[in-house]
């Protein structure tokens, strides 16, 4: 889980909203972001009897890091992943 993600959780439970400066400069709620991400990978932004919305946003975020992950290809080759 990223470290923002986490603090915004953290700030979020003290009153502190976050916000997200996206690439057009604009400012978007952490609520927001977390929605707009549930949205890219088609996950449900409700909550359901299996999983809390927490739980749905924690998967969306690990989805979005793999995206973004560096990935060393030799040490990558090394290990057989």
């Amino acid at each position: 889980m990223s470290s923002h993600f986490a603090g915004s959780a953290q700030f979020g439970e003290a009153g502190i909203e976050s916000q997200h400066i996206l690439a057009d400069s604009e400012l978007e709620s952490h609520d927001e972001t977390m929605n707009r991400l549930l949205g890219i990978f088609q996950l449900p932004p409700d909550v359901d009897m299996f999983r809390t919305r927490d739980d749905v946003i924690v998967e969306a975020v690990v989805l979005q890091a793999k995206r973004f992950a560096f990935v060393n290809d030799r040490m990558k080759a090394q290990h057989g992943d």
